[in-house]
């Protein structure tokens, strides 16, 4: 089954958890950033997501690693702000 990891808080990537699960894909959370480096290594996804809401300029930095090392789609996300 095809993986795709997810870095940021699972209730926050809900959405893309039922979707991704409805295209057949086994969906990894990971809320640290080093773990989702040792992990993309280890499970070789077929994609990463990565909230940019969850860790900012971290998750920028850890799409140009994973950019460079994994040779998969890095898929970064950000959630609209409420209206005020």
């Amino acid at each position: 089954m095809p993986l795709l990891l997810c870095f940021g808080e699972e209730l926050r990537l809900r959405a893309a958890r039922r979707v991704a699960a409805c295209r057949g894909y086994e969906v990894e959370f990971e809320a640290e950033a080093a773990r989702v480096v040792s992990l993309a290594a280890e499970l070789s996804p077929e994609a990463v997501l990565l909230d940019l809401d969850h860790a900012g300029d971290l998750a920028v930095e850890l799409a140009r690693h994973l950019h460079e090392t994994l040779e998969r789609p890095i898929i970064l996300v950000a959630h609209p702000s409420p209206p005020a």
